[in-house]
């Protein structure tokens, strides 16, 4: 299966200086094409609003953290010279100490403004460490304007799956301050062992977002997860709230195996837990334990302003909508 008739979302840096990585480079070049840099974390330290990063083709074993911002008008792009041929493998790499609590991702993007990560290849990041979470992607803190745009995030795993998480790409928002305005569209995520969290998840105080044109498949805890109510954001901004989930294809999703989840057959395709304001139209869902699912885990808490329409849900495992 895939989505390949639906529309793909591109954003393209205005203006500024090119810079490219290969593996064949070093971090004392000037970043040009034919003097490239070795590691996309020295990238990251150095470009600027307007800078667009190229990553050609090869494996890097990194956990880079992005800590500059761009513009509306000039966001820093970093993506693989041809689609999906710039790897980011966790093979070796240490997790998890990142920057973020909850995760750490082969990607760590937090409290920055207009970064675009753009057809790149996350795998094989694991850990056995029960109170550790690797991520393809781990975007955290607040933050406006960042975009996840046809990236391929498959194996990032918990071997601890019966009280440890491992998450494809997370989204943490843990201040006042939002994470908004996020877009994340056209990225393949699948073959991930979670243990007890989800795939695709966005959590907190995460507010005007799109998430479309996504496959995800073959993981074996929910796929995609809108999810308030948990304490991640202070009080009264604790909800993923104001989003547009659309034209998603999802299906193969069962905890069944999961040992996280008492091997029962009880992970959704997509959930809406505690979430706000949030319409899913024109997804595809199927084969999964629960196809969509809209409620909320929270004693004294709902889920709120939720529309579920024009959406085909066939051959769940369990319910096709559950409310």
């Amino acid at each position: 299966a895939s989505n390949s008739g639906s529309a793909t979302v591109t954003v393209t840096a205005a203006s500024g200086k090119t810079y490219y990585v290969a593996k064949s480079g070093s971090d004392s070049n000037n970043g040009s094409q034919s003097t490239p840099w070795l590691t996309i974390q020295h990238a990251a330290n150095t470009a600027t609003a307007g800078d667009t990063v190229i990553v050609k083709a090869g494996s890097y074993n990194e956990s880079d953290t992005f800590s500059n911002s761009g513009t509306a008008s000039a966001p820093i792009v970093f993506q693989s010279q041809t689609p999906g041929s710039a790897i980011l493998d966790g093979t070796g790499v240490a997790c998890c100490n990142g920057p973020d609590s909850y995760a750490q991702g082969l990607f760590n993007i937090g409290n920055v403004n207009y970064v675009t990560i753009s057809g790149f290849t996350f795998q094989n990041y694991t850990t056995s460490n029960a109170s550790g979470a690797p991520a393809g992607i781990d975007i955290y803190g607040y933050g406006t304007g960042i975009a996840i745009l046809n990236n391929t995030i498959h194996d990032i795993t918990t071997t601890s799956e019966a009280s440890g998480s491992a998450y494809g790409i997370t989204v943490h928002g843990t201040q006042t301050t939002p994470i908004s305005g996020l877009i994340v569209s056209g990225n393949t995520v699948y073959n991930n062992k979670t243990g007890t969290s989800e795939t695709v998840t966005f959590n907190g105080n995460v507010q005007n977002f799109t998430v479309s044109n996504n496959l995800v498949y073959d993981n074996d805890n929910i796929g995609i997860d809108f999810i308030g109510g948990e304490g991640v954001a202070p009080a009264g901004y604790d909800s993923a709230t104001n989003g547009e989930v659309s034209d998603n294809v999802v299906y193969g999703i069962s905890a069944s195996n999961n040992p996280g989840e008492s091997n029962s057959n009880n992970a959704d395709g997509l959930y809406c837990d505690t979430c706000t304001n949030v319409t899913m139209e024109r997804n595809t869902v199927y084969a999964c334990d629960l196809n969509i699912e809209v409620a909320s885990e929270h004693s004294g808490k709902v889920a709120s302003g939720v529309i579920v329409r024009n959406n085909l849900v066939y051959g769940a495992l369990v319910v096709g909508i559950s409310i």
